[in-house]
């Protein structure tokens, strides 16, 4: 998690997720509702991803496979939500696509091990609905 790892004389994880902001805000051509979506999809993924956590560690006991695409599929979403920052246009929206494509697999890495019986519906129930709630956002940043 890296906004975590950042040194405390830069403010900590609070600072950079403020500079961020701002740097998006900035950016030429963006509207604030887009800037604002953006930016809670940005965080969301985080969130996300620190839920994910303690599911991966659960999974890995019985797939290691099955928790490496779930870890790596999270961290996609928060990683092309970034790149996107610096993007334009049409191949902005494509790391829109690109991160609600990582999120589905999310989802789908949860019912997998859910249908594998490593997980219990009531492990992934809240995680599935913060997962659905990010890509209808994602879904409606494609459209922006």
């Amino acid at each position: 998690d890296v906004p975590d790892a950042l040194p405390t004389r830069l403010g900590g994880r609070a600072a950079f997720l403020r500079v961020w902001h701002a740097s998006c805000a900035e950016e030429k051509g963006m509207n604030t509702q887009t800037h604002l979506h953006r930016f809670r999809a940005f965080s969301m993924s985080l969130n996300i991803i620190r839920a994910l956590k303690p599911l991966c560690g659960q999974v890995r006991r019985f797939d290691a496979s099955l928790a490496k695409q779930l870890r790596t599929s999270a961290s996609s979403v928060s990683l092309n939500l970034a790149e996107s920052r610096g993007r334009v246009g049409k191949d902005r929206i494509h790391f829109f696509r690109i991160a609600a494509g990582s999120a589905e697999e999310v989802m789908g890495c949860l019912l997998v091990a859910e249908a594998w019986g490593h997980l219990g519906e009531s492990d992934i129930a809240e995680i599935i609905e913060q997962v659905e709630h990010l890509v209808n956002m994602l879904r409606r940043l494609q459209r922006a």
